[in-house]
């Protein structure tokens, strides 16, 4: 979900995302607890909601909106500039520390061009967030490939070396049940709703799907995820090339629908 922002008064001209896996729909035993297609028990129960908050920081409405959740927790994307950004700048500054004293969880968003962009880069841009803005509290990883697992090994070890951040993986589709043991949040599915029929039981410790462009019935999406066993959503009307830089119409009701 790489977005390329200017911060003074541009609006974004960079958008990718990545697809949906393919999968069987998730049932419920006797007891009303998740089940996979095959039978196995799967991650029950909504956390929250991770919103990629791609909107620049002086678009008043957004932020005071956002900032006003209370319930459900969610995990706030930052992107200042397809990361960091070059300085620290006051206003994200201020954001930040307000989401994070609201118990929400900020990261900042690092891309990684599907490992192809080099360790020292990328790691210099998650120094950049921790130095920015220390109250920051994980990193985002986008454009995960998983053909290279000792590349998002290296990086969450550098991540986990700096303190008790989270680690997020964003491939936006389908990685290896290997990959659960280097991040916190694996989004295994960022698309608009064409392959939703296709989305897979959650096999992650914590994983999280995205979807933009959806003005299907909301209920029936949110109960559909829920018995995948996904743990945190994000669902929007927004379109791209940007479809992060604005809330969805049925905000007030995602929120009361993905409390815990």
């Amino acid at each position: 979900m790489r977005i390329l922002k200017l911060i003074l008064f541009l609006s974004v001209l960079l958008f990718s995302c990545g697809g949906g896996g393919g999968g069987t729909a998730g049932t419920s035993d006797s007891n009303g607890s998740a089940q996979s297609g095959s039978g196995e028990p799967i991650q029950a129960g909504i956390k929250g909601l991770i919103l990629p908050a791609y909107a620049w920081w002086g678009e008043v409405g957004f932020w005071n909106r956002v900032k006003s959740v209370k319930e459900p927790q969610m995990i706030v994307i930052f992107n200042v500039y397809n990361g960091p950004g070059e300085v620290k700048r006051k206003e994200w500054q201020e954001l930040i520390d307000a989401l994070s004293s609201a118990r929400h969880i900020a990261v900042g968003y690092v891309f990684t061009l599907y490992g192809e962009r080099s360790l020292d880069r990328v790691k210099k841009d998650i120094d950049a967030w921790l130095e920015f803005y220390p109250s920051i509290e994980g990193i985002f990883l986008d454009e995960v490939s998983e053909d290279n697992l000792s590349y998002y090994e290296e990086l969450y070890n550098y991540i986990k070396s700096k303190g008790e951040l989270k680690v997020i993986l964003n491939p936006g589709t389908m990685l290896k049940k290997e990959f659960d043991s280097i991040s916190d949040v694996v989004v295994y599915y960022e698309d608009d709703p064409k392959n939703l029929s296709n989305l897979k039981d959650n096999p992650f410790d914590e994983g999280a799907v995205i979807v933009h462009s959806f003005t299907g019935k909301l209920e029936t999406l949110v109960n559909d995820l829920k018995a995948k066993g996904v743990n945190w959503i994000w669902i929007t009307d927004d379109t791209p090339p940007n479809p992060y830089d604005t809330l969805p119409s049925y905000f007030d009701k995602l929120l009361e629908m993905s409390k815990p």
